[in-house]
């Protein structure tokens, strides 16, 4: 098999495999959580409720990958940290969760920050260097439920565009990529039923999704090959 030049090697995580601290500053269970404490689920009855860390050690872990040699990490967060429920007469209300809201804020803006003050250093003074963040269509039209991911990624669009000013001088550009909804192993279990039928947020979803459907993942390939592609896009930084 045959990679294009520009293509970047990199790493991802999924939530409850490296988070840890199952239960700290408000968390409530995941469907994760639930699924492994049922008594022969899991082999030898092990559980991620400590796994990597990775919610006490994601600056480390930010550092290791850098120095493992790896461009690109996508991470993702288990949404029971950000939301927790009180139960009001045997009716369970969503309530934000300050602690969870400032972790999921922290490691969406952080996790742009950071690997950008430690790969950045390595592009001065380097041609054709560019960095390409990932932020959402949530920083442009905000969805329910899901306020501190809304919030940060609209950072994120906010801190590319400073970021493409302050390092335009050096010639390096940078942009950043807002997909709309793409179902994953991650929200899955809340666009679709046990039995592959949608829920009433895929409905509502794709109401207001002009193409009518979710997007392939294989659709964002042409833009963000453009704009990483020097001699196609060299005059472009800061969207």
């Amino acid at each position: 098999m045959n990679f294009n030049k520009d293509f970047i090697w990199g790493c991802a995580t999924s939530s409850y495999q490296i988070e840890g601290a199952a239960s700290e500053d408000g968390k409530i269970p995941s469907i994760w959580d639930v699924y492994a404490d049922e008594q022969g689920r899991i082999r030898d009855g092990k559980n991620g409720r400590i796994a990597c860390d990775h919610y006490h050690r994601y600056k480390e872990d930010v550092k290791l990958i850098k120095d493992l040699g790896v461009n690109a990490y996508r991470f993702s967060i288990s949404w029971p940290r950000c939301f927790s429920y009180t139960n009001e007469r045997g009716i369970l209300k969503p309530v934000i969760n300050e602690k969870g809201f400032d972790f999921v804020f922290d490691l969406n803006l952080k996790g742009v920050l950071l690997p950008s003050q430690v790969f950045m250093v390595d592009m001065i003074g380097r041609k054709g260097c560019s960095v390409l963040n990932v932020s959402s269509m949530n920083a442009y039209r905000p969805l329910t439920k899901i306020p501190a991911y809304s919030a940060a990624k609209a950072a994120v669009t906010n801190f590319t565009s400073w970021l493409a000013v302050h390092f335009a001088k050096e010639g390096i550009r940078v942009n950043a990529i807002a997909p709309g909804f793409f179902v994953s192993n991650q929200n899955r279990a809340g666009l679709f039923n046990e039995d592959g039928t949608p829920t009433p947020r895929t409905d509502k979803i794709l109401r207001s999704t002009p193409m009518g459907r979710f997007g392939e993942a294989e659709e964002l390939l042409g833009t963000v090959e453009w704009l990483i592609d020097e001699t196609k896009s060299g005059f472009v930084t800061g969207i």
